[in-house]
């Protein structure tokens, strides 16, 4: 989500212009902001709700240049000041993993200019309320569906070393919790633990199971419990070739199996899924090696997706060409619909054809809702271009 595309959001009193690159307080002052902040600041705004980590934002900010960490400690420091973000309300660092932007719906976006600009605020409240339910009945851990494109992931039952019932009972609700934070991502499908289980307590090949279960990555780990300490190990495979993507370890007390489950699962779907997760990583390293000719509509659509994060002309024109092209190849993917919608929007903001682009924006954000309706960022790009349309 670029916030260009929503041209301006308050956030804590501040609001953030993004068209004009510029904050301005309650009263209408200017509040400043070092440009490399406020890089930032767009980009955390871009990702609000969701961890982005440090190396992330270091790629995004700097790419292929060597900075170190002070710069990005001041600018959290410049942002928070900024945004009279003293009690840490706003910028959240969640420790050893990065920043979380917490906004509010309500928030998103605002154009005080008219009664049809309010309607469509409620309508994008409405439409946010309504898709998150339809997210908690329809999304998205099964075996079928539309959009077969996407890659799937198996989440293996978690192993045990040497447990007991308690670490039993870890073992199964660490599996059960990644696999629903996992579903959150639409950018991938999750296979559900009913078919899953199968594999629980087995010693499998992670090649044979992604055959068996036409999974394009296995996520598997084991749980050991020594003394009064609990150690916990996860990686991600990629099954064609049994190629170790990322693989962690945690050591912690067992004294609350509840919160070690929370936290273990949070912080594996969150280096996995999303944008700069390590699923789409790797899915877009593939397509790099690939003749273009030979590429298939994920395969664009991740080649696309990378190019609009650069938020250049020349790179939005190229993410508009390769999301087209996905589109060309599969119709019915809805996450680049919802990618392309964005790509038009920002292109508008630059003046290039803003009136098409506009059009494009609005007509790309419909058929993503119509394609998807369980997905909540199809929702607010379809408010969105309302909201803008007037």
């Amino acid at each position: 989500m670029n916030p260009r595309s929503s041209k301006t959001i308050v956030v804590n009193g501040i609001t953030l212009d993004f068209a004009a690159g510029i904050l301005r307080d309650s009263q209408g002052k200017d509040v400043v902001l070092r440009s490399q902040a406020f890089a930032v600041l767009e980009y955390l705004t871009r990702h609000a709700g969701r961890v982005v980590t440090k190396d992330e934002l270091m790629q995004a900010i700097w790419p292929g240049i060597a900075v170190t960490d002070d710069s990005l400690v001041q600018c959290i420091g410049d942002i928070r000041r900024a945004l009279r973000d003293k009690n840490q309300t706003v910028l959240k660092v969640v420790p050893k993993r990065g920043y979380r932007l917490a906004i509010d719906a309500a928030e998103w976006p605002i154009e005080p200019t008219g009664r049809s600009r309010s309607a469509a605020i409620i309508a994008l409240a409405i439409a946010l309320f309504a898709a998150g339910l339809l997210w908690g009945f329809n999304h998205r851990a099964d075996e079928s569906g539309a959009g077969a494109v996407l890659p799937s992931v198996a989440v293996l039952p978690f192993g045990m070393i040497g447990g007991d019932a308690d670490q039993q009972r870890l073992a199964d609700g660490l599996t059960e919790d990644i696999i629903t934070d996992l579903a959150r991502f639409p950018e991938f499908r999750v296979i559900a633990s009913n078919t899953t289980a199968a594999y629980k307590e087995k010693t499998s090949n992670t090649k044979e199971v992604g055959a068996a279960l036409n999974a394009a990555f296995i996520v598997e780990g084991s749980i050991q419990r020594q003394a009064d300490r609990v150690r916990i190990t996860a990686q991600l495979v990629e099954s064609a070739t049994g190629k170790h993507i990322w693989s962690d370890r945690w050591d912690r007390p067992e004294n609350d199996f509840f919160a070690i489950q929370t936290e273990i699962a949070e912080q594996v779907s969150n280096r996995l899924g999303g944008g700069a997760g390590l699923i789409q990583e790797a899915g877009r390293r593939e397509a790099h090696r690939k003749p273009p000719a030979n590429l298939n509509a994920y395969e664009l659509y991740l080649l696309g997706t990378e190019r609009l994060e650069r938020v250049n002309r020349d790179d939005l024109e190229e993410a508009t060409r390769l999301l087209t092209r996905s589109l060309e190849l599969d119709p019915s993917l809805a996450r680049a619909w919802i990618e392309l919608s964005h790509a038009h929007k920002v292109l508008a903001g630059f003046g290039v054809e803003p009136l098409r682009n506009q059009k494009l924006a609005a007509d790309a954000a419909m058929r993503a809702v119509t394609l998807d309706p369980g997905d909540a960022e199809a929702h607010v790009v379809r408010a969105i271009t309302l909201a803008e349309s007037g």
